[in-house]
């Protein structure tokens, strides 16, 4: 439920009749917050207050919660310092120094949602209050001899009471248009890059009702034991018209995971566009199989599609459940040891930290390589295989240090229900893509 700031309400009350020759109307816009990770702070933001993870051109990352915004900026030192006021009284500190410069300040509620939105996560850099005309307004206090400590084309800065920053914002409300393809919910109204994961941001297409199908044709091999190629072709939800344009995502226009009934074989790999679709040799034998797509038609939304196949000469069930246990403990692959930690909680972002060190000296691994445009890659399957997510890391540094040069991987993807799940994680070293499993429990 959100409750009103007193202070902040009582403020804005009282200057509203003072304030009628205002050039513009203010509204309160956002909080700017400095924290150590921006990115980190975007995820727990969502995750403590709701709303959708934004970047304003000009203004910065954060999270939109209704028409308020909360920013952050990154600082070496963001602890929250004891003697700074408070995000409330720096909101009435704003609404009162403009009052007094016959500013007038729309009475709105600073919500104690937004305020959570920060607690414990950094210090408030300053308060934002937008106008459309903040030519004007910034105009209006050059005139009583009061100037910003800096101005770009979408803001200003002043320095007012109380060490107090006040920011007077271009309105930016304007309509997402592009969004992350690996994070849709990070989303702009002007070209940016995520950053989450450093991917481009791509247009929004029109919602598009209904679901892509995949067409699967099998090669058999020559023995007519296995498949040796597949054909997988997809069709349009609605006029079941081929899908012929694709958008990139992490270098590859068709990401296919093949996963074994009982989730003993795995394999990630890229088709190549053939003359109906897309193809790929395979080397499958006789056995049950879900094939896990991951594609963005370029007029549609992200897609992750399943389709289950059955190989030729394979006489078993083709629905035998899998017999899956939790499994975290250390894998060495390719002179690694990989380890695991974190938690899963369903429905929520989950952590998973992956570390690695050599598995002969115990020294943190620093040379990995970026493979298909990330530090790793992990897909997480549950044990019936009816749920499947492809996730990357949640890069927290600029795209030429995107080696995880410290030796982990940090991925939070959301696990939609409870139960065990099997984990593939993979990264590339010295030019070999290694791919490690795991099993773990979402509550």
């Amino acid at each position: 439920m959100r409750s009103t700031v007193a202070a902040a309400a009582l403020v804005a009350a009282a200057v509203g009749a003072s304030s009628a020759q205002a050039p513009a109307q203010l509204r309160f816009h956002h909080l700017h917050v400095r924290v150590e990770d921006p990115a980190a702070a975007m995820t727990q933001a969502v995750s403590r207050a709701g709303g959708t993870r934004v970047i304003l051109q000009g203004l910065g990352v954060g999270v939109r919660i209704g028409d308020q915004y909360v920013l952050f900026d990154r600082a070496e030192d963001a602890a929250p310092s004891a003697g700074r006021p408070s995000a409330a009284a720096q909101y009435a500190a704003a609404v009162r120094w403009l009052a007094a410069r016959g500013l007038h300040a729309t009475p709105i509620e600073l919500s104690a949602t937004e305020v959570a939105a920060v607690a414990n996560l950094g210090s408030v850099g300053h308060i934002a209050f937008a106008t459309p005309d903040s030519a004007a307004v910034v105009a209006t206090l050059r005139r009583g001899s009061v100037a910003p400590l800096k101005q770009t084309d979408e803001s200003a800065l002043f320095a007012i009471d109380g060490g107090t920053m006040l920011e007077i914002a271009h309105d930016t409300d304007r309509p997402d248009a592009f969004w992350c393809p690996m994070h849709p919910d990070v989303r702009s109204a002007s070209p940016a890059s995520c950053p989450l994961c450093s991917m481009a941001l791509v247009p929004i297409p029109p919602p598009t009702l209904g679901h892509y199908r995949l067409d699967v044709t099998q090669v058999p091999k020559r023995s007519g034991k296995g498949t040796g190629r597949l054909r997988v072709a997809v069709r349009h939800p609605q006029t079941s018209a081929p899908v012929t344009s694709f958008t990139e995502i992490h270098e590859r226009l068709f990401h296919l995971f093949i996963v074994g009934r009982d989730l003993s074989h795995f394999e990630h790999v890229h088709p190549e566009t053939g003359r109906e679709g897309f193809e790929i040799a395979v080397d499958l034998a006789p056995g049950a199989y879900v094939l896990i797509a991951d594609f963005v038609p370029s007029d549609g939304t992200p897609q992750l599609v399943q389709r289950a196949i059955v190989t030729p000469g394979y006489r078993g069930s083709p629905f035998a459940p899998a017999d899956l246990k939790i499994d975290i403990a250390d894998k060495t692959v390719g002179g690694v040891r990989v380890s695991l930690a974190g938690y899963a909680e369903a429905g929520k972002d989950s952590v998973l930290r992956f570390t690695l060190h050599d598995a002969t000296t115990g020294a943190p691994i620093g040379d990995l390589e970026p493979y298909l445009g990330a530090s790793g890659h992990l897909l997480a399957v549950n044990a019936d295989l009816t749920h499947g997510i492809h996730g990357h890391p949640e890069e927290r540094e600029p795209q030429e240090a995107r080696t995880a040069a410290a030796g982990e991987i940090l991925f939070a993807p959301v696990l939609p229900q409870p139960g065990i799940y099997k984990l593939w994680v993979q990264f590339q070293r010295k030019g070999t893509v290694f791919t490690v499993p795991f099993a773990i429990a979402a509550q």
